[in-house]
C-alpha cells in the first residue's frame, strides 16, 4: 500500500528549510493508544457531568438566598451561557491533557495535527469540494425525513435561549461557535481520539468509532446521522492531509453558515 504522505521531504524543504525532513519527524503518529482514548472518554463524561451538577446546584442555591434572582434566567443569560462554553471545554482539554501527561505521554501541537498539510492545493480543493458534497447529502437527507419521517426533522436550535438576538449575542456567538469550537473540537475529536483510534483501528475504524462519539456528543438524535457524516468527513481530512487545519477550515464553514442563518432573519432581517 503506498503512503499518503506524497513529495514529504521535497514539500518540506521548500515551505522551510528547517522543518523535519522525515516523513516520521513531519507528520509523527501519536504515542496514545485505543484504551487511553476509551479512558479519556469515560473521564470526560464524569468531569462534566459533576461540574453541570454542580452548577444547577449553585444556581438553585443563588435563587434561593436572594428571591429576586430567577434560576432559569440567571442559568440562561449570556454571561453564564459563555462561561459555561469555555467551562466545558476547559474541562474537556484539561482532563485529556492531564491524563495524557500523567501517562507519560508525549504531548504537543506539532502531534496533534497543528501542522502543514502535505499539500495546500489539493487541501484546499478537498475543503471546498467535501463542503458541497455535504451540503448536497444534508439537503437530500432532509427531503426524505420530509417525505418519510417528518417527525425526525431537526428542529431549530433555540439560539436565542442561548445568546439571544442582540449584536452582542451575535458576536458572542460568532466567536464561540464559529471560530473557537472548530479549533477545539478538532484539537480533541481527531487530534486526540480519531488519531488514537486510528492507530489501533485503521481508518475506516478509527473513522467510524470516533465520528459515532462525536455525534453521540451533540446529544441531539435529530442531528446524529449529519453530524456523524460530517465527522466522517474531518477524519477523512485528517487522515489525507496529516493536519487538522482542513477540517478546522470545513468546520468553521459549516458553524459560520449556521450562526449566521440563525441570527441572519431576526437580528438583520426586521423580523
Amino acid at each position: 500500500m503506498s503512503s499518503p504522505y506524497r513529495d514529504v521531504q521535497p514539500y518540506s524543504y521548500l515551505l522551510d528549510p528547517e522543518s523535519p525532513q522525515t516523513e516520521e519527524e513531519q507528520f509523527p503518529n501519536v504515542p496514545w493508544t485505543t484504551g487511553d482514548v476509551f479512558a479519556i472518554i469515560g473521564l470526560n463524561i464524569f468531569a462534566i457531568f459533576a461540574i453541570f451538577v454542580l452548577m444547577g446546584f449553585a444556581f438553585s442555591l443563588a435563587s434561593t438566598l436572594v428571591p429576586i434572582l430567577d434560576n432559569e434566567a440567571i442559568s440562561d443569560s449570556l454571561p453564564v451561557t459563555a462561561g459555561s462554553f469555555f467551562l466545558q471545554w476547559a474541562v474537556t482539554l484539561g482532563v485529556a491533557f492531564t491524563y495524557l501527561k500523567l501517562r507519560g505521554y508525549s504531548l504537543s501541537l506539532h502531534v496533534l495535527g497543528f501542522r502543514r498539510p502535505v499539500s495546500l492545493g489539493e487541501s484546499a480543493a478537498l475543503v471546498v469540494g467535501l463542503l458541497i458534497t455535504f451540503y448536497a447529502f444534508l439537503g437530500l437527507y432532509n427531503a426524505l425525513l420530509e417525505q418519510l419521517f417528518p417527525q425526525l426533522l431537526p428542529e431549530p436550535q433555540d439560539v436565542e435561549a442561548w445568546y439571544g438576538f442582540s449584536i452582542l449575542g451575535f458576536l458572542v456567538a460568532v466567536g464561540q461557535v464559529a471560530l473557537i469550537t472548530p479549533v477545539v473540537e478538532e484539537m480533541f475529536f481527531r487530534g486526540i481520539i480519531h488519531q488514537g483510534l486510528e492507530k489501533r483501528l485503521g481508518f475506516i475504524g478509527g473513522a467510524l468509532l470516533s465520528s459515532l462519539v462525536f455525534a453521540l456528543a451533540h446529544i441531539d438524535y435529530t442531528l446524529y446521522i449529519p453530524i456523524f457524516m460530517l465527522s466522517l468527513i474531518f477524519a477523512f481530512l485528517v487522515h489525507h492531509t496529516r493536519s487538522l487545519w482542513p477540517g478546522i477550515a470545513v468546520h468553521f464553514l459549516v458553524n459560520s453558515l449556521a450562526v449566521m442563518s440563525q441570527f441572519g432573519q431576526q437580528l438583520f432581517g426586521g423580523g
